[in-house]
């Protein structure tokens, strides 16, 4: 079964993947904000397959803790998948960053957002 690893700070959008996630027999951890992920990744080396990273998250945001992965060579290991409601922040366009960094941006309200994810974990887009 795969391992995916949800991060959001937001407990009823974290709660909502997880409960999807697990119906379809993902093994599914959840973190409440990046350094808690930052936490399971870098010192109880978890590795999941897949990762869902909210960008706008208190302590460490997703671009952060992304910038983390990618500099520990992570994102080529964990399809990577950064979310938010608003695809440029601080004047960053988060689809460019994501490219940059080995993931994808998908935005949260896009109506397409559960089947990107799916193509995305596999490997169809």
């Amino acid at each position: 079964m795969p391992k995916l690893l949800i991060v959001d700070d937001n407990d009823t959008l974290r709660r909502s993947l997880c409960l999807e996630y697990r119906e379809r027999e993902y093994i599914v951890t959840t973190a409440k904000d990046g350094e808690e992920a930052r936490q399971l990744l870098f010192e109880k080396d978890y590795l999941p397959d897949y990762a869902i990273i909210d960008n706008n998250m208190p302590k460490l945001t997703g671009m952060q803790l992304i910038d983390l992965m990618n500099n520990k060579g992570l994102t080529s290991k964990i399809k990577t998948v950064l979310v938010s409601s608003n695809p440029i922040d601080n004047g960053i366009d988060l689809s460019s960053y994501a490219v940059g960094r080995k993931c994808i941006f998908v935005n949260r309200g896009d109506t397409e957002f559960d089947d990107k994810l799916d193509k995305y974990f596999l490997g169809e887009y």
